[in-house]
């Protein structure tokens, strides 16, 4: 079984540059199916997010430059550490590399990019969380994953279009009085991510 690799000496910069580690051990892994439909064309808040019946819901909640954000977890297949990642010509996009997981090359984003945030370091200890989209599977690079924490659907709100990201939200959940914006998958990964998704 992979280990944790060892505590940065330096943090490399979030750029092209390789981050060179073996595969840590997940911290977490969610046995999916992909949805049928996307979440988005749901008709009830709870759908959107992956309710139950009883109208709870769980979510992966990580935060970016210092705001909260959260995935359902049933997109979620898996979180672990920073991978090699192999180089994209693009440099341009979010998309930052590949990552070679277990022999399969998964599309790698740089989540900070891919929502307007400033660049920032990373190193061998940054997450990363793997999500089924509706074309296969890709790593998000994130700064900090806090936990998988349990919202009911009475806690959730659609997003307003006040918000610049509205676009990719499912929607917003107060469960303990600071909000948690709920982002839509298949809406955050960038076109050339779908292009390279792994099966």
């Amino acid at each position: 079984m992979p280990t944790s690799p060892k505590p940065d000496a330096a943090p490399k910069k979030r750029t092209r540059s390789t981050a060179a580690a073996a595969p840590a051990k997940s911290k977490a892994t969610a046995a999916t199916a992909r949805p049928a439909v996307p979440m988005r064309d749901a008709r009830t808040m709870g759908e959107r997010v992956g309710a139950d019946p009883e109208g709870r819901a769980l979510l992966v909640v990580f935060r970016l430059d210092g705001q909260r954000y959260g995935l359902p977890l049933s997109r979620v297949r898996e979180i672990q550490q920073i991978v090699a990642l192999a180089d994209l010509p693009d440099r341009s996009s979010s998309v930052i590399g590949m990552a070679n997981i277990r022999g399969t090359m998964v599309p790698v984003v740089d989540l900070r990019l891919r929502l307007g945030l400033p660049a920032a370091l990373w190193g061998l200890q940054t997450p990363m969380i793997f999500c089924e989209s509706g074309d296969g599977v890709v790593a998000l690079i994130v700064d900090e994953v806090e936990d998988v924490l349990e919202v009911s659907e009475a806690a959730m709100q659609p997003p307003s279009r006040i918000y610049e990201l509205a676009d990719m939200l499912l929607g917003v959940a107060m469960p303990d009085n600071e909000p948690v914006l709920v982002l839509d998958v298949d809406r955050v990964i960038p076109p050339l991510a779908k292009e390279g998704v792994a099966p």
